[in-house]
């Protein structure tokens, strides 16, 4: 009487066990790269944010349009996240328009009836990163309408 498994049994068993290893072991290799990446990413989405400087030039309000003109003097980004307190509500909006050193841009904001008297607007840059944007909180910049 025999006891045991077989050598071709073992053999097969062990290819078996260690393709299964290897498999679970580039899985989270992989998942932790990615995570890696996108932190990686995020650090240097916060660093390119460190650069940018923008003045706010001029700020006017005839409802329901807002005109704004900047004056980039720092490294390029990619637009701003525009937010304005109301006398009676809010309104939030995008201004999607590459801002390179050096350029003075005039741009119009709609706030779509949403308001009727504007106190202050608030402009946070952002800059793209493959396709979402990174706003660049602590560089935003209040604008009172005349």
């Amino acid at each position: 009487m025999k006891h045991g498994i077989s050598p071709l049994i073992a053999t097969i068993l062990l290819i078996g066990f260690t393709v299964a290893i290897t498999i679970s072991v580039i899985i989270w290799a992989s998942s932790f790269t990615e995570k890696r990446i996108e932190e990686t990413e995020q650090k240097i989405a916060l660093l390119s944010c460190s650069d940018i400087i923008f003045e706010l030039a001029n700020v006017e309000f005839n409802s329901p349009i807002i005109t704004a003109t900047v004056d980039s003097r720092g490294k390029t980004f990619s637009g701003f996240a525009v937010q304005g307190i109301c006398v009676k509500g809010s309104f939030i909006g995008r201004v999607d328009q590459i801002f390179n050193p050096l350029d003075k841009i005039t741009f119009n904001i709609e706030t779509k009836g949403e308001c009727q008297e504007v106190k202050e607007i608030k402009f946070v840059p952002f800059i793209g990163i493959k396709d979402s944007i990174q706003l660049c909180n602590g560089k935003e910049q209040t604008g009172l309408v005349k």
